[in-house]
């Protein structure tokens, strides 16, 4: 929780955790990556020394009958071969060595990031790392942002919304009542509310 100044800043991620890394921000809602990118390189406390500084907890679910007890979304990263490869097969092999078990649970946990692969556990680097073993057990929760009907959608438009503000020198209030006439255009009037406050 914070003033909104911060949100203004050129960089946003880098203001709000440089506020949080000096106490004028008491909670930052951010993910898994937070534990390995909330300092810059060359602040970054040893791995058993990082829950000093910053802990975590999951978000509550809604707490409506048949719901999770927590509410967790996963966005996707991947590793792609180009189609114009000249050598397919060579690039296929290397992909398989690179997202082997070993090899991407080591690199993971070397990154502070969360695997995608359940058998990364398995993997004594990956299984010292107590953050990822214990955020690892929240993925059971998790939905795919881009399973979330519309949110291709939600996010392309909120994406264009901004670049009329910052590119084409639209004002906020004008952008923000474009973005509320393509959600009604792409989902219905009935579907879409505002939320003032």
């Amino acid at each position: 929780l914070s003033l909104t100044e911060a949100m203004h800043a050129p960089d946003v991620w880098g203001e709000w955790r440089k506020l949080m890394r000096e106490g004028k921000i008491g909670i930052g809602q951010g993910g898994s990556w937070e534990w390995a990118e909330f300092w810059p390189e060359t602040e970054r406390p040893a791995e058993e020394e990082r829950g000093n500084f910053l802990g975590w907890a999951p978000l509550p679910g809604s707490g409506d009958p048949g719901t999770p007890p927590i509410q967790t979304i996963s966005g996707g990263w991947t590793v792609a071969m180009n189609a114009t490869v000249k050598d397919p097969d060579l690039a296929w092999e290397f992909l398989k060595i690179l997202n082997s078990k070993e090899r991407l649970a080591k690199w993971l946990a070397s990154a502070g990031k969360l695997s995608m692969r359940k058998d990364s556990a398995e993997v004594a680097e990956y299984a010292q790392n107590d953050f990822l073993m214990e955020i690892g057990k929240l993925l059971p929760f998790s939905t795919s942002r881009d399973a979330v009907a519309g949110y291709t959608a939600v996010s392309g438009y909120l994406q264009q919304a901004m670049e009329k503000v910052a590119v084409e020198g639209t004002t906020a209030a004008e952008a923000m009542q474009w973005y509320k006439n393509k959600l009604i255009e792409e989902f219905g009037e009935d579907q879409v509310e505002v939320i003032s406050y």
